[in-house]
């Protein structure tokens, strides 16, 4: 008996076609913006060096080749996709139902399988949990129309799914509202933190003052620009047609936003090695201070540009789409690690402050209040190290217990951190309260 094939949004294939064709669309929709692979009917071509490979998710060669420039969690989502698009041709052969009539065929839509369903009804499944920001809590939607085909896209004329309930939009959009309201919070803190450091000279002269004051400033710049960014390109995104958005447009306004994005977040990281850097060496060398801080400054404003250029200038070449939002596989990492070293020398550094005064408070068993004071003045470190990051250092897989959680979290750990920083470094800093009180008894 002749194989009546299996039937996609794209045609009807043999079982063998149908499994690389679907296998290829896969990539294609769950990773449309990624600049390695794309996919040709059954196979997925490498814009880099005009490679082909059959979409073939069982052969491990195949698959590894494809999955080096993907995080493992999206390669098992590929692989999810392409296993999930063979089930669905093995229910098709064994129901062979791909023919129309009285009731839309059963398909193939690229993400999930839809059997034979009634003309004028809309049929309903949960929605794939490989989808970005999908929840298998709730569903998606195909109508069939009256005269028995599936509804059709009038923009593309493709058959069309409704999976815009699967997006967790909702949730999205709070942690971007956590975000805007941190970022506002700290801009309102840091400004006047800033200024009152500026402005009493006992303060301006201070070594350590002056490296807050670089710190502040770069927590400013970050949360201008963040605010900048979820206004302008995040809100539009969420609110817009996809193909009508800054983000779909890449305009180099866009792109150049999202590069001070990236070097702002950087010089975060660096200035919180510095300040981490100096205080340890105060410490250890009894409270004397480096003689010049030119070094600190260039480390601080000077080195993040350099993995941010390299890093922009291989999406420019490589990826130039989508605002270079969407990751870019193991390049990542140019940015990431960086920013890591800096939180694992910082660690290191607040642990090692640690025992330098505990050492100190058994060798003085009689002069314990101050050493005691000062411990506690050592967990006050921690915001201004940028410690507290460590409890989202990790992020889970988007469909795991807890994920959701994890975004509202992040979005407040990061964004507050200069609001916190103000707070304690100035506000409630002792010495400016010195200041502000000799200011108003001499005033």
């Amino acid at each position: 008996m002749e194989d009546p094939g299996c039937r996609s949004r794209d045609g009807v294939f043999t079982a063998q076609v149908f499994a690389y064709h679907a296998c290829a669309a896969c990539y294609g929709y769950l990773f449309h913006s990624k600049a390695d692979w794309y996919p040709h009917k059954s196979e997925l071509l490498n814009r880099l060096n005009g490679e082909s490979r059959v979409a073939d998710i069982h052969n491990v060669t195949i698959r590894q080749s494809v999955c080096s420039d993907l995080h493992r969690d999206q390669c098992l989502q590929w692989g999810a996709c392409c296993v999930a698009a063979e089930v669905c041709c093995q229910e098709q052969l064994l129901t062979n139902s791909t023919d129309g009539g009285t009731s839309c065929p059963a398909t193939w839509d690229g993400y999930a399988c839809w059997p034979a369903t009634p003309q004028g009804l809309t049929a309903s499944q949960s929605c794939p949990t490989y989808i970005r920001h999908g929840l298998p809590s709730v569903s998606a939607y195909k109508y069939c129309t009256p005269n028995g085909t599936w509804y059709e896209d009038p923009h593309t004329a493709k058959e069309w799914t409704n999976y815009t309930t699967c997006l967790n939009l909702m949730d999205f959009k709070l942690s971007t509202d956590i975000s805007m309201a941190c970022n506002s919070a700290s801009l309102l803190a840091l400004i006047p933190a800033i200024s009152i450091f500026l402005y009493f000279g006992g303060l301006r002269k201070q070594a350590r003052i002056q490296l807050h004051v670089q710190l502040f400033l770069s927590f400013v710049l970050y949360a201008l620009v963040n605010l900048l960014w979820d206004v302008l390109v995040v809100r539009d995104r969420m609110t817009r047609p996809a193909t009508q958005t800054v983000m779909h447009k890449n305009g180099a306004s866009c792109k150049l936003l999202y590069v001070l994005t990236r070097y702002t977040r950087s010089c975060n990281f660096s200035w919180m090695f510095c300040e981490a850097f100096y205080l340890h060496r105060l410490i250890v060398h009894a409270f004397q201070p480096p003689s010049s801080k030119l070094l600190l400054f260039v480390l601080g404003w000077g080195f993040p540009w350099l993995p941010v250029i390299a890093y922009s200038g291989i999406r420019y070449f490589f990826a130039d789409d989508n605002c270079w939002v969407a990751t870019y596989g193991s390049w990542d990492w140019l940015i990431y690690v960086p920013n890591l070293l800096s939180l694992a020398a910082n660690l290191f550094f607040i642990v090692d402050i640690l025992r330098i005064l505990l050492t100190q408070l058994h060798s003085h068993p009689n002069e314990p209040s101050s050493y005691r004071r000062g411990l506690k003045a050592t967990f006050l470190l921690v915001p201004l190290f940028g410690l507290q990051l460590l409890m989202v250092i990790y992020r889970p897989p988007y469909h795991a217990r807890g994920s959701r959680l994890y975004e509202i979290l992040a979005a407040f750990i990061i964004n507050s951190q200069g609001f916190f920083v103000a707070l304690i470094f100035c506000f409630l800093n002792g010495e400016v309260r010195y200041s502000e009180y000799v200011i108003s008894t001499n005033g």
